[in-house]
Order: C-alpha cells, then sequence, then structure tokens
C-alpha cells in the first residue's frame, strides 16, 4: 500500500491553481490531513462519503480526477470521468508498462514516477499538463 500512496503535500501545486477548486474524497482524514486540506482550500468530503455511489455521484460533478492508483481512480475510470492516475514506479501489472493511457480506462491519463519513491516527478509533471491544458482550453473545450 505505501507504494500506492502519496503525501498530501504533493498536491499542493495543483490545488493552488488559480483556475482550481480541488475537493477531496478521501474516506479517511486524519486530523493532521484535515489541517492541511483547509490549508490548501480543498474541500473535504470525507464526512458525506458514505458508499460508492455517493463517491460516484461526486466524481461525476468534477472536470478532472486526480488520484493515486486506488478505488477512487479506478471508480473515475468505470464511470468514465476524465482521470489522472499516479503510479508508483513499481506499478501493477494492469497498468503495463511504457503507457500514458490505459486499455481499461479510455478518459485515463498515467503518470509514472521515473525513479522507486520519487512522486515529487508525478506531480510536477501533472502541474505542468494542467497549466498547459488549461491554458490551451483543453478541458473547457473537451470537459
Amino acid at each position: 500500500m505505501q507504494q500506492r500512496s502519496t503525501d498530501l503535500g504533493n498536491f499542493a501545486a495543483i490545488a493552488q491553481h488559480p483556475q482550481v477548486q480541488c475537493y477531496s474524497v478521501q474516506k479517511q482524514v486524519t486530523e493532521g490531513e484535515r489541517q492541511l486540506l483547509q490549508q490548501l482550500n480543498i474541500v473535504d468530503l470525507s464526512e458525506s462519503l458514505d458508499n460508492f455511489a455517493t463517491t460516484a455521484a461526486y466524481l461525476n460533478q468534477c472536470d478532472l480526477v486526480i488520484s493515486v492508483d486506488t478505488s477512487i481512480a479506478h471508480l473515475a475510470g468505470a464511470i468514465a470521468r476524465p482521470v489522472w492516475i499516479a503510479l508508483a514506479f513499481h506499478a501493477d501489472w494492469r497498468w503495463f508498462r511504457d503507457r500514458t493511457h490505459s486499455p481499461w480506462y479510455p478518459t485515463a491519463r498515467i503518470f509514472r514516477q521515473s525513479q522507486p519513491d520519487h512522486w515529487q516527478g508525478v506531480f510536477q509533471d501533472m502541474q505542468g499538463t494542467l497549466h498547459s491544458d488549461y491554458l490551451n482550453n483543453e478541458f473547457l473545450n473537451n470537459g
């Protein structure tokens, strides 16, 4: 599980993008994480997540879901929401190798660690892509 986890702080640059409002759909949130969510102006939905149907309803309202390889990434892909998935260097076989898209989820884009435990590069890539996609109005035109 540690390979599929990242520090909430890695989402900071994305959360601080001027055109972005982030929502946390993490079911269990520690007090420290709750404080960081507040600092980053990320809306914490944990108290209202009672089942996957509720979570799917929230995800369905999002322009983009960004997640590590968890049930949230799979749920977003299954309901065809645009989803960016942060993968560990040694990811599960289902994600194949050297791919940026998933055959299972056509709306998914994959961002991989270039070396073990190097989440910073993954989130830098996401931030750059988010910035360029917004500048090119990709989400506004295709969302």
